[in-house]
């Protein structure tokens, strides 16, 4: 792949979201973003291994939800780490792509986790329900667009398994 070759070690870039897939998972969709990196060779033969790296229940990931979850409960949003492989529950998953993700009363979101030829793809899809869904994602979409690109960075380690303390 193309791709590939113009992609540096240990980077991760925004990419064109593919309208098809996303559309798929998350039907009336109103925002997505993707993020790519070049997966190490020795590391992941599975999407759901880099899922695991990315997305797993670590420390810090678990620290951050439980944050996120005492600011919101004065609106009666659901936890945010339901998932026990990953932070948050799985919808599908097969060799080259794993979804999870969850539906609430302010937005509903799914993670779409591929590994193609050497290139993980993390791509996150929003549907925003009302006044308190866009208010939620307005502080929150900064954050995302940050902390996605970090996690595929810092997955540089063949062996990572989003377990470790961040």
């Amino acid at each position: 792949m193309t791709r590939v070759a113009n992609l540096a070690p240990h980077s991760a870039r925004a990419v064109e979201v593919a309208e098809d897939e996303v559309s798929e998972v998350l039907p009336s969709w109103d925002y997505a973003d993707a993020f790519e990196c070049r997966w190490p060779s020795g590391g992941a033969e599975d999407a759901m291994t880099v899922a695991r790296a990315l997305l797993g229940p670590s420390r810090s990931g678990k620290r951050v939800l439980a944050a996120r979850d005492v600011l919101v409960a004065p609106w009666g949003l659901q936890p945010g780490h339901q998932g026990d492989a990953l932070l948050f529950p799985i919808q599908a998953a097969g060799p080259d792509r794993v979804v999870c993700g969850l539906d609430d009363r302010h937005l509903d979101f799914r993670v779409i986790v591929t590994l193609s030829g050497g290139v993980a793809c993390c791509t996150t899809v929003v549907r925003r329900h009302g006044t308190l869904g866009a208010a939620y994602f307005a502080v929150v979409r900064p954050f995302h667009r940050r902390l996605v690109p970090r996690l595929m960075r810092r997955q540089h380690h063949p062996h990572a398994t989003g377990t470790e303390e961040s």
